[in-house]
């Protein structure tokens, strides 16, 4: 009797759990595609990009990512500098016809801006302000663009 019990419910806690790691990696996977997706912003309004984030400018299809910061010379702010440094932002473009432009901007040196077709794209500003004591990792640092007409 325990054999028969046993035979039933074996298969059936087995089935059981490999429905739910079905079920729990689709989840996971929908949940990572979500977040894939490239955020809705506005002409003429600042808006934030983290390392690896994308946005498109929804009236004219055009959408922008942050690759990363390629050099930082910026003065930390627990130090007192000559000039100030400059960090450079590394983007790349989807322009509505689909060609792809990767841009370099820069936080103070040039070029801040550029322009793709009839956007001007901008850096804004870049952060974290990097600090002597702690370096600042690849993934840690924020991007402030606009693009205007």
């Amino acid at each position: 009797m325990r054999r028969i019990l046993m035979l039933c419910i074996v298969p059936t806690l087995l089935m059981a759990c490999a429905a739910g790691a079905f079920d729990s990696k689709a989840g996971s996977e929908k949940s990572a595609a979500s977040n894939d997706a490239p955020l809705a912003v506005s002409m003429d309004h600042p808006f934030r990009l983290a390392v690896g984030e994308r946005v498109i400018l929804g009236e004219d299809s055009l959408e922008i990512g942050f690759i990363g910061v390629s050099s930082d010379s910026r003065c930390p702010r627990d130090v007192q500098c000559i000039w100030e440094g400059d960090a450079a932002v590394d983007l790349w473009v989807l322009t509505a016809a689909g060609e792809r432009i990767e841009l370099q901007l820069h936080t103070t040196k040039e070029p801040r801006e550029s322009v793709v077709g009839a956007h001007v794209i901008r850096l804004q500003e870049l952060e974290p302000t990097p600090v002597s004591t702690s370096p600042i990792a690849p993934e840690d640092y924020l991007a402030t663009l606009t693009v205007a007409h």
